[in-house]
């Protein structure tokens, strides 16, 4: 009977897991791929502005004797093409002709009835074939009754004309079906593979977490388009501007920060930047040196200090070196701060004597694969927090003191965390759960932590007394704001309650990875509650298994924890508060992303047994959250190919 019910925890979960994952992904990507498409409307605008436009020129041509223009393309192959044609004596015989000709000659041509043509919208043509990129030749041709095509001038507000043209949709191929099916069934089949071996030969929690670091981190790196991270296009600008050595940035007149870089013209300019994977391959070319600079600002991220962004400047500076392109710039910033948070992440794993399999959960969500495979310095606070807490859990669960190099990591560490965002700052007090003997005696203890706190502190003090003089001027709310928190404390509590009540679950939902991306689309909401269903059903099982998920006889641990995340999320609230919201009632800007730090500590402080130690080094469930994070990827993927699925 054990040894059924062995082999049903240890297989039977695990193949039902995988077969539900793999139904999903296929399904899904059959579903949504089927209507995605690569359009390009001329003028460039969407087609319910280009129907309902009443404020630009729109004529009617005859097409009896041909109607030729020339557009441009970016791609290899064209799938159809589409006008707006009219009937002005109603629907008649013959046929409209539509011919295609690149510049080397190719020739694609596809005729309808003139039966066919649909005056309310576009009529398509089936104009499909591959194509050599740049101008494209039209022409457009009805044999027998009266047809009409619309064509369109557009005009700037000094009238200079954009665009005098027809009303076209151009179409590109999209993404083969099966190509992208093979792919997902080859990474089920790779996880299959891993978990037989696994049952052969236990695997040691680090083998598997550089496993499934890499694999996943190289699966979302190619699912997300660049800059996909909320204020991405800002947190890049600072790591080129740090790059050109300007590590505060530049102050304009009006105390707005910035820098001279380089940038695609296409490109957005503001917080973010919004393009799909198609996009960014166009731009591989733009090289910043043969690009004139422009005036960039980048102020709303002032707070962060460069010390904050290591990771993404030193793949940055690297790839500067070689090369001037800005898109193998971007890409060895974000392979940087992949593979140095990675770095951190297994260190802390090594280094923690409990605990190995939440680590392995953070990294198996969403919302930390994307900012791992981003430039924004949120994924290395979360590995900081955790190495911090594991060196704090190791030298208190364990016999070990620690030596020179641990003890310059430690300074190292919270020095680091003085210089992100300052809310995050008590994280650094996980260093008093270091008991005072391990340092060798109580005057060492005394004065490596007075050395440690008063470091962190100054540090910190400097860098907001610094970025609080370049903060743009627009935050202009803040004195009031504060000045109502202060004389209205009980009515500022109720507001961070109230908050906390009717948000919380969003929050959780955003944690998870229920809005992903600058796009913040919405995933699948079936795979978001398989998630949380699976948290949930491993924490109460490592309660459990550990005597009932006691509180460990080291008190210690649990209150300072505790006392430490309430306490900082109270500052980030705080903080949202006063720089986003005016008045007290519900407190706007905070978002579930902000507590990905607080995981390694939660999952600490909740999963503790009667026996003084903590649990988890059981690696029971890990392949059900690979499995679960597998069924995001071609959710990203399509959306940041095409930019939107309906």
């Amino acid at each position: 009977m054990c040894a059924m019910k062995e082999i049903i925890s240890k297989n039977v979960i695990f193949a039902i897991s995988l077969l539900t994952a793999l139904l999903f992904c296929v399904l899904w990507t059959h579903d949504h791929i089927s209507g995605a498409e690569l359009s390009s409307y001329f003028p460039d605008m969407g087609a319910e502005e280009m129907m309902s436009a009443s404020d630009e020129r729109e004529d009617l041509l005859p097409l009896d004797e041909g109607y030729s223009f020339e557009l441009p393309w970016e791609w290899e192959e064209i799938k159809t093409s589409a006008f707006r044609l009219n009937l002005p004596d109603g629907a008649g015989d013959g046929n409209v002709t539509v011919t295609v000709t690149d510049e080397k000659g190719t020739e694609l041509k596809e005729s309808i009835p003139i039966s066919e043509i649909n005056e309310d919208s576009f009529t398509y043509f089936k104009t499909k074939g591959e194509v050599e990129p740049g101008i494209l030749k039209f022409d457009v041709r009805s044999e027998g009754s009266r047809v009409l095509i619309y064509t369109r001038g557009v005009f700037d507000e000094e009238g200079v004309i954009l665009y005098d043209g027809p009303q076209v949709k151009l179409t590109a191929s999209s993404v083969p079906e099966k190509m992208l099916l093979g792919l997902i069934v080859l990474c089920f089949a790779g996880f299959a593979v891993l978990f037989l071996a696994d049952r052969r030969r236990a695997l040691s929690p680090e083998a598997l977490f550089l496993f499934l670091y890499i694999s996943f981190g190289l699966i979302f790196m190619l699912s997300y388009a660049p800059l996909a991270e909320p204020d991405s296009g800002n947190h890049f600008k600072r790591v080129l501007s740090i790059t050109n050595g300007n590590p505060v940035g530049i102050a304009s007149g009006d105390s707005q920060i910035g820098d001279d870089i380089s940038w695609p013209g296409d490109w957005e300019t503001d917080d973010n930047v919004n393009m799909t994977i198609y996009r960014s391959l166009r731009t591989f070319d733009f090289k910043m040196g043969e690009n004139k600079p422009e005036r960039l600002e980048f102020t709303n991220i002032a707070l962060y200090s460069p010390f904050s962004y290591t990771a993404p400047v030193i793949g940055a500076f690297i790839a500067r070196i070689f090369t001037d392109r800005l898109m193998v710039i971007l890409f060895a910033s974000r392979l940087s701060n992949l593979l140095i948070t990675g770095l951190i992440m297994f260190l802390a794993l090594r280094i923690t004597p409990v605990g190995k399999r939440y680590i392995l959960w953070i990294i198996l969500l969403p919302m930390f694969m994307q900012q791992a495979v981003g430039v924004a310095p949120d994924s290395m606070l979360t590995a900081l927090v955790t190495i911090l807490l594991a060196m704090a859990l190791r030298y208190r669960c364990t016999e070990e003191s620690p030596g020179r190099w641990a003890m310059a990591s430690l300074y190292g560490i919270t020095f680091l965390l003085s210089q992100y965002k300052i809310v995050y700052l008590l994280f650094a007090l996980m260093v008093f759960l270091i008991p005072a003997e391990k340092f060798g005696s109580r005057k060492r203890y005394v004065f490596h932590v007075c050395a440690m706190g008063g470091m962190t502190a100054a540090a910190a003090l400097i860098w907001l007394k610094i970025s609080s003089g370049i903060l743009s001027t627009g935050y202009a709310l803040a004195d009031s704001q504060t000045e109502k928190m202060l004389t209205r404390p009980v009515e500022y509590m109720l507001a961070v309650f109230r908050t906390y009540a009717t948000e919380g679950c969003s929050f959780v939902g955003q944690l998870l990875g229920s809005d992903l991306g600058s796009f913040a689309f919405k995933t699948n909401l079936t795979v978001l509650m398989i998630l949380f269903s699976l948290f949930i059903a491993e924490v109460v099982m490592t309660r459990k298994s550990n005597g009932g998920g006691d509180v460990p006889r080291d008190r210690m641990i649990p209150l300072l924890l505790t006392c430490i995340m309430a306490a900082t999320a109270l500052l980030i609230t705080t903080a949202e508060y006063i720089q986003w919201n005016d008045g007290i009632n519900l407190i706007l800007g905070i978002q579930g992303r902000y507590f990905l730090p607080f995981l390694f500590p939660l999952m600490t402080v909740i999963c503790g047994d009667r026996k003084g130690t903590l649990a988890g080094n059981k690696m029971n469930g890990i392949y059900a959250h690979a499995l679960i994070l597998l069924c995001f990827v071609p959710q990203i993927l399509l959306h940041y190919l095409y930019g939107t699925l309906d």
